[in-house]
């Protein structure tokens, strides 16, 4: 899977940083929506003035 969070490293670091953060809040979104007895949708979200954010949303 490929997602394409918008966010470009930079020479410091902190682009990288900000995606590796992104992909573990995945996961632990992931983690949520699978012991959900309904399931779960993730999608990426958030606000246009924030950073982006997985967002989960019980089914049923």
């Amino acid at each position: 899977m490929w997602i394409d969070s918008g966010i470009r490293v930079d020479g410091q670091g902190e682009g990288r940083e900000q995606v590796n953060a992104l992909a573990d809040a995945f996961v632990d979104t992931l983690a949520r929506g699978a012991a959900m007895a309904s399931g779960a949708l993730v999608r990426l979200g958030g606000s246009p003035d924030g950073p982006p954010q997985w967002v989960l949303s019980p089914l049923g």
